[in-house]
């Protein structure tokens, strides 16, 4: 390729679907700052009911109703409060989290002209974001598919957090209804493949609401 064809990352975020990959790389940090911010009781496997509203993980699969959409939450996982979420109500439409291994998903609502977001060139968009975001970025996959009819994009990949850790996050990104919805989770790297299954049942279950 000539010098002259390359695209460069600045023509390359131009042409970005506008707000969504500066959302995804703002939603990356306030994954981080939830987990950083639990609290103490849970290190020990189990949640402070007065922060949560639940006091303990769920025993069984829970159907989880928002405005918007609607998903089921596996066992072992507690749902953020109101109270916890409020911190984050910019970003979160929902949100929960485990322990053992320490583990959150999250999900973001973005009103847009779904039209306007091209889900081919999405996966540039995020190269270029994430690589100028997080040390270390390494892209894992990137695959596209069908979340209950609905056309989305599944991006994988690992950096390095302040902490020095390994951390990997899995963003499913869902157009529908002229909104794009934003399904994040975030594990150490070695811990994730632990928590797969329980990924792959949020976004199976994932529908949304007209």
């Amino acid at each position: 390729m000539a010098d002259n064809d390359r695209v460069s990352p600045q023509d390359r975020r131009a042409s970005a679907p506008k707000g969504v990959y500066a959302v995804i790389a703002i939603l990356a940090v306030a994954v981080i700052a939830l987990l950083v911010m639990r609290p103490a009781t849970e290190s020990t496997g189990t949640t402070d009911q007065a922060a949560t509203g639940t006091g303990v993980a769920s025993t069984a699969v829970q159907q989880v109703e928002q405005v918007g959409f609607t998903l089921e939450q596996p066992r072992g996982w507690t749902a953020l409060s109101q109270v916890e979420l409020v911190k984050f109500q910019d970003y979160f439409a929902y949100a929960a989290r485990r322990s053992e291994p320490d583990a959150l998903v999250s999900v973001r609502v973005q009103e847009s002209e779904t039209s306007d977001v091209n889900i081919d060139e999405l996966g540039g968009s995020l190269d270029t974001a994430m690589a100028d975001k997080f040390v270390d970025f390494n892209k894992i996959s990137e695959e596209k598919i069908q979340v209950h009819g609905n056309d989305a994009l599944r991006y994988e990949y690992t950096f390095t957090s302040e902490r020095q850790e390994k951390v990997r996050e899995q963003i499913v990104i869902i157009l529908a209804d002229q909104k794009v919805f934003h399904i994040a989770a975030w594990a150490a790297d070695k811990d994730f493949e632990q928590i797969r299954a329980d990924l792959d049942s949020f976004v199976d279950s994932f529908s949304v609401k007209n």
